[in-house]
């Protein structure tokens, strides 16, 4: 790990005489006062270097304007802290940020990329027009200020793919035309539409096996393009925290895992048509039923029985066969007829944004604190 800043005013230049080779993290890069710095690391000289991680400290860019109390974003809804993160006002030099991030280009033989807390509003030209051809995964996360990814679907050699904690972004490349794609993480509360910009054309995500969907409280509509086979090779969904989304494609035939963390209408409309006939895991929480609803299963059947047996101890032995009870039946059913499965009664995770403001309003309490006059009083 490379830091800049701190006590040892690492500076960027210092890299440039090191012979690299493997891995490279470089943390701080809020810390680098100008991209000439960046460009003598002349990364785009490390032949050895594989893999690569720059990362901003997003406190730093934190503008306190007025005093935060802890309870500021208490009972908002996600989309109100989404919307909040996004029109955050980010004490950044934009401009330097790009510069810098533009310079620290690597050698092309690079097969990793993970870029944390990137406050530019662009991503750099050697990366979206350049296409490094041997790129095989990329991370993009809490970039919370960059708008648009067109340049993604021509970096062809792409394995692994995560676009994490992206705000600003309301719409997708032909990520479909990766031939390559294995995985994909999408975490990008803006984007309202998985359509035919996403896909690009027949014969979509021809490689991808394993693709989730987070946190994407504006996505509404999911659709499929062309008469051909959807996604042809995925094996695994999650599906998390899509509050909107209230339909999927017709089928899956392909998926035998299914993990899902979302409206419970959503799941059981999928197996009502069938949509996962190949299923064999189903991972589900977050559901909201209980022994009054109608359509739920009673695993008694009717009978009254004690909750416990005579030696004290209760006589339902396996947790998910009691969550079962308090199911709709078709849920129930298909759960006990596969190979795993595990359900979570009203199980909801804690919402990622609300941590991340709480994290963030805690550094601007901080920088209040650390910016105060320290008192003139001396002993005597």
């Amino acid at each position: 790990m490379f830091a800049l800043g701190g006590m040892n005013s690492c500076r960027l230049s210092e890299l440039g005489r090191l012979n690299l080779e493997g891995e490279l993290d470089i943390r701080g890069l809020e810390n680098a006062s100008e991209a000439t710095e960046a460009r003598k690391a002349n990364l785009k000289e490390k032949q050895g270097l594989h893999s690569l991680r720059l990362s901003w400290d997003l406190n730093a860019y934190v503008k306190p304007r007025q005093p935060c109390n802890e309870t500021q974003n208490e009972g908002k809804s996600m989309k109100e802290l989404v919307e909040a993160l996004a029109a955050q006002d980010w004490d950044a030099d934009a401009d330097l940020v790009e510069d810098v991030f533009g310079d620290l280009q690597p050698h092309e033989k690079l097969k990793v990329l993970e870029i944390e807390g990137y406050v530019g509003k662009t991503l750099p030209w050697w990366l979206m027009e350049s296409s490094p051809p041997y790129l095989a995964e990329l991370s993009l996360s809490s970039c919370v200020r960059c708008v648009h990814l067109s340049g993604l679907e021509q970096l062809h050699s792409l394995r692994v793919l995560k676009l994490i904690m992206l705000p600003a972004v309301k719409c997708l490349p032909a990520l479909g035309q990766l031939p390559y794609l294995k995985v994909l993480q999408l975490m990008l509360p803006a984007v309202r539409c998985l359509g035919s910009e996403f896909y690009g054309g027949e014969g979509a995500f021809p490689s991808l096996e394993e693709l989730a969907l987070a946190l994407m409280s504006d996505l509404e509509e999911w659709t499929v393009v062309g008469s051909g086979e959807f996604l042809p090779r995925l094996s695994k969904l999650s599906i998390d925290e899509c509050p909107k989304l209230r339909a999927l494609p017709s089928a899956f035939p392909s998926v035998r895992e299914l993990e899902m963390n979302a409206d419970d209408g959503l799941l059981l409309s999928s197996l009502h048509s069938g949509a996962f006939p190949n299923l064999k895991h189903l991972h589900v929480q977050n559901c909201e039923y209980s022994n009054g609803n109608d359509d739920c299963n009673d695993s008694n059947d009717g009978n009254d029985h004690d909750d416990d047996n005579d030696d004290g101890h209760d006589d339902r032995n396996n947790d998910d066969d009691n969550n079962l009870s308090l199911v709709p039946r078709v849920l129930a059913d298909r759960m006990r007829s596969l190979g795993s499965s595990s359900m979570h009664i009203k199980c909801k995770p804690t919402d990622f944004y609300s941590l991340f403001f709480a994290f963030m309003q805690q550094a601007i309490e901080e920088s209040k604190y650390d910016s105060t006059p320290g008192s003139d009083l001396e002993e005597s």
